[in-house]
């Protein structure tokens, strides 16, 4: 530094001071995280490189946040709790040396995604999901062009299809899967399997949900991400052994729409979700108890899920899944023919661990429980049964937490075409916000299905020995008897003889036990005197030989008296499902009004109408008493005193032969007529 003294003039003692110059300013960091434009869901982590030895600067929207040294080799990262509200933002950051010189700054622009929750059909509500039924109709309305034919076309295509890829969760959302036989109700596992010759059982579902899966961002506002849903069920259900049954399911998801680019950033996928097949299920079940032996039905079943489903469909975890469950069963008497039950199940799953948003999923234990009343009505336009039913389920993972606890009501109705087909009806909807109930559920069944059909026999009708006392008022449950001794056999005892034989004789052999009422007659009354004793005469006032049951040769003889028994040689015919008699069964009805007018001795019988068991059993036991009452009738037009008839319905619960085949079933579809009350007087003359 040189001082100026007087123009022109120089200082002869300049003083030198030494100047630093930097030769360049710190380089601009470079980031490796967040790249421009991203989208971040929890901490920013901020990574990058810049000089060696220099301090990082971080800045959000303008306003400082944090600083920190790079490392020897430049490199930097930091983890940033944000703060910020959801939305875009744009970060700035810089690099200083020790001088305290700033290098120009790296931008990078991100979006900021505040986590949000899955929840289920009535996604903003806690409490019962009653009202998600008023949305059905809408549901409906929306599809309105249909649902998709169920055809080889429809199955071709669903199994043609292929697979989309997306990052979208391996996961299965269906909380409802139909009950694998007619013993249960929609959803309802009933605790009656298929007993032997019950045969084969096959059914087709038809399920259509509504908003299973919805998705709240934590901004707020509400996104669905699984809209509609269109599945079908193929059940089969035949019995092995015993008590032992095997069903197989097949579900097929036959139209969805839905999207998953709303989710988060780690689950999301693509803007549809495809259809196809689901996870196959194969159920072998047990019956344990039956009701009619232990009081209570009680079944236990064992299903194993096959990973068959479509990959992004939310019908399948990806691998195999199985199945415990456990059926009870009670049913109680009704108003007149109907019957009252309940049922119930409880049953845990064994799933791979999955995580939908924050829902985990995985294990889960469940239970159902289900009423029904079967009105036991004869009419095509009656339902044959009606149902409700709640079901419950709770991912164990995650202890309870919101969304994990799906849970879903159903109430349906069902009719039977013939004595086979079943169709049933229902609807239901989500309880709370657990995550695959459904804002409403539509479902209808039809297949062929005896047991569904069957519906229930009133305990109080059961008659095991067929002597016309319920074995509930019977003391004799297993031995006929009449209604004065209490459904009792009457006590017997061994005729002794007049005069007792010498003490050297030999004892004669013992003799047949017979009624203490009765007493040898000698000789037997024969009216016609024709040889047949008029106890086994079935024309005791016509003379005739015995080959024709002591009737004229010119008479075809159908009935026979025999051992205080009627017996007929003939069928009773009656037009087919109904009660009405055919002319052909005049003749031999006409037969049996005379013997019981020419045997006043039989002086209280039974007439016992069966059916096989194809068909309800409710349907069959009104229409085999419709059938007796009808031959009851005809006696009486006859001649034959009111007093002396009584008219029985046994339905399939007495059959003779086989069911299973068509001999055995037209041998037990017969008119039966049992001697309730017998008397040894005199017998009058006839006609």
């Amino acid at each position: 530094l040189v001082a100026l003294g007087a123009p022109g003039a120089a200082d002869d003692d300049p003083v030198r001071v030494a100047v630093g110059v930097a030769l360049r300013l710190p380089t601009v960091p470079q980031l490796s995280s967040p790249a421009q434009g991203a989208e971040v869901e929890g901490p920013l982590i901020v990574a990058g490189s810049a000089d060696p030895d220099s301090s990082i600067t971080l800045a959000i929207d303008g306003a400082f946040v944090a600083q920190v040294p790079s490392a020897a080799d430049g490199a930097f990262a930091l983890s940033i709790p944000l703060s910020v509200v959801a939305g875009k933002h744009a970060l700035e950051v810089t690099a200083s040396d020790n001088a305290g010189n700033v290098s120009p700054p790296a931008n990078a622009d991100f979006e900021y995604v505040v986590g949000g929750r899955a929840r289920g059909g009535c996604a903003t509500s806690t409490s019962a999901g009653s009202a998600c039924l008023c949305l059905l109709l809408w549901f409906c309305a929306r599809r309105r062009r249909g649902l998709p034919a169920v055809s080889l076309v429809v199955g071709a295509a669903i199994l043609a299809a292929t697979r989309v890829n997306a990052a979208a969760p391996e996961v299965n959302l269906g909380l409802f899967r139909p009950a694998t036989g007619g013993d249960g109700y929609a959803g309802v596992e009933g605790a009656r399997p298929l007993a032997a010759g019950e045969g084969l059982e096959v059914r087709f579902w038809l399920d259509g949900a509504t908003k299973t899966l919805v998705y709240l961002p934590g901004a707020g506002g509400e996104q669905t991400v699984l809209r509609n849903r269109v599945g079908g069920w193929f059940v089969a259900q035949g019995h092995v052994w015993r008590g032992l049954s095997l069903a197989i399911e097949l579900p097929a998801t036959l139209n969805q729409s839905g999207d998953l680019t709303n989710l988060p950033p780690s689950q999301r996928g693509p803007t549809r979700t495809p259809a196809g097949l689901g996870d196959i299920r194969v159920s072998p079940r047990l019956s344990l108890l039956r009701q009619e032996d232990a009081g209570i039905d009680l079944a236990a079943q064992i299903s194993l899920e096959l990973p068959t489903a479509r990959a992004q469909s939310f019908t399948g975890d990806g691998r195999a899944a199985g199945e415990a469950l456990l059926a009870l069963g009670h049913r109680w008497d009704g108003p007149g023919l109907s019957v009252i039950e309940l049922l119930g199940n409880v049953y845990g799953r064994l799933r791979p661990p999955r995580q939908v948003i924050e829902v985990k999923t995985g294990n889960e234990a469940g239970a159902r429980l289900g009423a029904g009343f079967f009105p036991g009505l004869q009419n095509r336009f009656v339902p044959h049964r009606l149902y409700a039913e709640v079901e419950m389920q709770s991912f164990l993972r995650a202890g309870g937490s919101g969304g994990a606890t799906p849970a879903e009501w159903r109430s349906g109705l069902g009719f039977c075409i013939g004595r086979a087909v079943s169709l049933d009806l229902a609807a239901g909807g989500a309880i709370g916000n657990g995550i695959g109930a459904p804002l409403a559920r539509f479902i209808t069944a039809i297949g062929f299905s005896p047991q569904s059909c069957a519906g229930r026999v009133p305990a109080s009708m059961a008659d095991r020995d067929g002597d016309g006392l319920a074995d509930a008022t019977d003391l004799c449950p297993d031995q006929p008897g009449p209604p004065e001794n209490k459904g009792c056999p009457l006590v017997v005892a061994q005729v002794q003889p007049a005069c007792p034989p010498p003490a050297a004789a030999v004892a004669p052999p013992a003799q047949e036990p017979v009624k203490v009422a009765e007493a040898p007659k000698s000789p037997e009354p024969d009216r016609d005197r024709d040889g047949v004793p008029d106890k086994d005469d079935s024309c005791p006032d016509l003379p005739g030989p015995a080959t024709n049951y002591g009737c004229p040769v010119t008479i075809k003889q159908l009935v026979v008296i025999r051992n205080e028994r009627i017996e007929i040689l003939d069928r009773v015919y009656f037009q087919t499902g109904k009660a009405a008699l055919q002319r052909r069964s005049f003749p031999l009805l006409d037969q049996v009004a005379f013997l019981l007018k020419g045997h006043a001795e039989l002086q209280t019988v039974q007439v016992e109408g069966h059916t096989d068991n194809t068909g309800a059993a409710v349907k069959n036991l009104s229409l085999s008493q419709a059938r007796a009452e009808a031959v009851v009738v005809h006696l009486i037009k006859k001649g034959v005193e009111p007093p002396r008839l009584r008219a029985r319905g046994f339905g399939s619960a007495k059959p003779v032969a086989d069911n299973t085949v068509r001999d055995g079933r037209e041998k037990n579809r017969r008119v039966e007529f049992m001697v309730l009350e017998y008397s040894h007087e005199p017998i009058r003359p006839g006609n």
